[in-house]
């Protein structure tokens, strides 16, 4: 029903906003006319303007920086509940984790000292000034609670994959998510009805990473790539015995052109080999000849 819009490249990424923002935008803004007049409905306006500025630039900074790790932004989406980076890839190491992770409040504390200059320097004279201010103060600390996928919950991981080990501090990271996805869930119960959004969105991700670390075992996670004799790697999966060769396999890989949901097991001996995942099932880890 809802679709996402096409706002331009910034840094050569694409940026995005989903319909229902829009939709939500101008719900507020006539509910807000009605009650308030024009002005009402213009300060509303240039609030949520504000918020979305502010989510974009902390998007920028997660993505920019994680591009200095070689890891490209496929997009950048905005949604009723924050924005989110479409990333080629998780983090590869424990620094990376961490730095991209705090990359984006790093904007946004930026942002509030610049806005608080500005409101020593010039005070009143500057609209909204005062509101950017303490809303990027917000999405700082906001953003830095320990709930994974949100920002605190990756500086979380990315903290104790060094102790730990990646698989561990990402199971820890995940059960957090979902602990934190609950708490938000009553607050909104009773306060904003938002942070009931955010607390599915939390949930649901926290939970789909706890599926991919059963899935691909405690591997950290690694780009596709080829080996000397020309082989692609593909991402582990769930068989209950092993393949025969030149027999159709449902394997999910990435290889060089795009995802391939469906492919042939390979030939020859060494093609595959098996490791257990944490559920004690086998995995498979396959290679796909070029």
């Amino acid at each position: 029903m809802f679709r996402t819009l096409d706002l331009g490249k910034v840094f050569g990424i694409d940026l995005k906003v989903h319909a229902t923002v829009l939709v939500l935008a101008g719900v507020f803004a006539l509910l807000n006319l009605a009650s308030g007049g024009v002005a009402a409905a213009l300060s509303v306006l240039f609030l949520l303007l504000s918020v979305a500025v502010a989510i974009t630039l902390h998007e920028l900074g997660h993505a920019l920086t994680a591009r200095l790790y070689g890891n490209p932004t496929h997009g950048i989406t905005l949604y009723p509940f924050g924005g989110v980076a479409q990333l080629a890839h998780e983090a590869r190491s424990a620094q990376e984790e961490v730095v991209v992770a705090l990359a984006g409040p790093a904007v946004n504390i930026v942002l509030a000292a610049l806005s608080a200059l500005a409101w020593v320097l010039v005070g009143p004279a500057l609209p909204g000034i005062e509101t950017f201010l303490y809303l990027n103060l917000g999405l700082a600390v906001f953003n830095l609670v320990p709930a994974f996928p949100m920002d605190g919950g990756r500086v979380l991981r990315g903290g104790l994959w060094g102790v730990l080990g990646y698989g561990s501090a990402t199971r820890l990271a995940a059960r957090a998510g979902q602990g934190f996805a609950f708490v938000f869930g009553v607050l909104g119960l009773f306060t904003n009805p938002m942070l009931l959004v955010i607390a599915f969105f939390v949930y649901s991700h926290a939970t789909a990473q706890l599926q991919r670390l059963d899935l691909r075992g405690y591997a950290p996670p690694q780009a596709p790539w080829v080996d000397p004799r020309g082989r692609v790697f593909v991402e582990p999966v769930r068989e209950p015995a092993p393949p025969r060769a030149g027999q159709p396999w449902p394997w999910r890989g990435v290889a060089p052109q795009g995802p391939t949901p469906r492919g042939l097991a390979p030939q020859g001996p060494g093609a595959w080999t098996t490791r257990p995942s944490q559920s004690g099932r086998r995995v498979y880890v396959v290679w796909r000849p070029l």
